[in-house]
């Protein structure tokens, strides 16, 4: 390209760069309409507490986010849950039966598999 003449068109894979990056500024708009807004983790079980054990709600820090670990005990068997919340939005984990007095010759299997999980994990910026 020499002085004063135009640029050449964009390529195909330039103009398919351009038309995903746009659309990814559209799904992350839209996505922030759908994030939680919340003070504490805690607050995402206010619509559950009836099926919460009492005592057993921790907060906590999983994948460098801030979290909450309960007991729920819906349904045939009680389960540990983990409830992240990332960028305003929840990831839930979910370890069942949780059962220690049903299953306690399980219950160190549970733990060490729950252990592997939340000390696992990890969330990326997607823009990295």
């Amino acid at each position: 390209m020499g002085v004063g003449e135009p640029p050449p068109p964009p390529s195909d894979l330039e103009k398919q760069v351009k038309a995903n990056t746009e659309a990814i500024a559209k799904l992350t708009e839209w996505a922030k309409n759908l994030a939680f807004e919340v003070e504490s983790p805690v607050e995402l079980l206010e619509p559950r507490m009836d099926t919460i054990e009492p005592g057993s709600i921790e907060e906590v820090i999983i994948g460098g986010n801030r979290a909450v670990i309960f007991r729920n005990t819906a349904g045939p068997w009680a389960s540990r849950q983990a409830m992240i919340l990332v960028d305003g939005f929840i990831y839930t984990i979910v370890a069942q039966p949780f059962e220690p007095v049903r299953y306690p010759d399980g219950m160190p299997l549970l733990d060490r598999l729950w252990e592997t999980v939340t000390e696992s994990l990890v969330f990326f910026d997607p823009w990295k």
